[in-house]
């Protein structure tokens, strides 16, 4: 789903006092989650709901798009509900009346799987390995594990592995998860980010993001995933007229994780980019570069998509570019013609402020709004010293108190040194 901005609208010279009004592109507050359509249970529910909201002013519209294949690359396709009666769509909420499969015209069968299997058992430390046992099918399948609850894939790693016949091996038996968690206070909502430093960038095997990228997951955590970890998070960007800006987007996945670029919920290809712009914005994979930003050309909400063969997921922003429309502060004036000298002065709620000057009886007046926020303050720190046992669960709260207007940054150190940026 993309989510499309009603205009593109400047930021700066704005006379509004209420933050509220402020204008600014959409920020998702709600993402829609996967739903799974029971086709025996259609005489007790026969229609799927996938809601979505977004932070925006002026409010934002919404479009849902399906994905299909077209030959072997993936198409979106706007869902229109005029065009079919089973789609309702209001605000954010699409609601799919009566679901249905897709038609695939290949003979592709798969037989049912064996519904009950007596329990497997193994010793922690030692070697195990899962059988899988697939009914007949054709063409050749992929196999993947799931644990708990779908779409928690095991993945490959030093550890564990899912051979080509579905089996599933373990080097070793092992049974603790960590969890790390971390929240932000600030305006507009922030996005989150972890990364890890040291010997190396990348996230350990099977970690997974929940609750909007807040907590992170290591599974069957190990000595090797020892290490110093960071969590941060980002806003949309401002950038002068004219310079340069270089987006990256960064996901982790099991299998090829491969990008696309949106602008305004619209594809960036070489067909949809003016021919003037194509030598000012390019894309290299997963990094989007705009040479000398324009206002009028390159403002917008941009989305990056990550996908593989598995699932997708969006990141997204807006760009805003500063530029201050022309004033005129000095004029030609007559030399034969004498004028009075100016004099100013400042006004708190319409009362003198600190100034004896004289208000002239032909006035011009300018006006500005200061908001004063108080120093925030921690409102929960770390434990000076933490002993944990290999396998242990180590949590490592940090919370802050803070306006809710506020944008706060949490910036994890380990070893008194920055944990560095997430880099696949």
């Amino acid at each position: 789903m993309l989510l499309k901005d009603n205009t593109v609208m400047p930021i700066f010279d704005v006379d509004e006092t209420d933050p509220g009004k402020i204008p600014r592109g959409p920020r998702f507050i709600e993402e829609p989650q996967s739903q799974i359509f029971d086709l025996n249970g259609r005489d007790h529910r026969n229609y799927v709901t996938l809601r979505c909201a977004a932070d925006a002013y002026p409010t934002a519209n919404y479009q849902w798009f399906k994905e299909n294949y077209n030959k072997t690359e993936i198409v979106s396709e706007l869902v229109n509900p005029l065009s079919d009666p089973r789609y309702t769509q209001i605000y954010g909420t699409s609601i799919i009346h009566n679901p249905k499969k897709e038609i695939d015209l290949q003979v592709r069968y798969i037989g049912q799987f064996q519904l009950t299997r007596s329990n497997d058992f193994a010793n922690t430390n030692w070697g195990k390995s899962l059988s899988c046992d697939p009914p007949q099918h054709h063409p050749r399948g992929m196999f993947y594990w799931v644990k708990n609850v779908f779409p928690n894939i095991i993945g490959d790693d030093r550890r564990t592995f899912v051979s080509s016949d579905g089996n599933l091996y373990f080097s070793s038996v092992e049974e603790v998860d960590i969890s790390l968690e971390c929240v932000a206070y600030g305006y507009p909502v922030p996005s989150y980010n972890w990364s890890r430093v040291g010997v190396t960038e990348q996230l350990p095997d099977g970690t997974s993001l929940t609750s909007h990228n807040r907590l992170l997951i290591i599974p069957k955590v190990n000595v090797q995933n020892s290490g110093e970890y960071r969590f941060s998070i980002s806003h949309s960007p401002i950038i002068q007229c004219q310079s340069n800006l270089v987006w990256t987007c960064d996901a982790f996945g099991i299998r090829e994780v491969k990008y696309n670029w949106y602008k305004n919920g619209v594809e960036l290809r070489a067909n949809t980019i003016s021919p003037e712009d194509h030598q000012r914005i390019k894309i290299e994979n997963n990094v989007l570069t705009i040479e000398a930003a324009n206002p009028n050309r390159d403002a917008g909400m941009y989305q990056c998509r990550a996908y593989n063969e598995l699932d997708n997921a969006f990141s997204s922003a807006q760009l805003k570019i500063s530029g201050i429309k022309p004033n005129i502060s000095s004029v030609p004036i007559n030399r034969h013609v004498s004028l009075p000298g100016l004099s100013y002065q400042w006004l708190f709620n319409d009362s003198p402020y600190r100034s004896n000057s004289e208000i002239l009886s032909k006035i011009h007046q300018t006006k500005g709004y200061l908001t004063v926020f108080e120093n925030s303050s921690f409102a929960e720190y770390p434990r000076p010293k933490i002993v944990a046992l290999v396998n242990d669960t180590v949590q490592l709260p940090c919370d802050a108190h803070s306006d809710s207007k506020l944008d706060i940054a949490f910036i994890w150190l380990h070893n008194d040194i920055k944990i560095n940026q997430y880099n696949n």
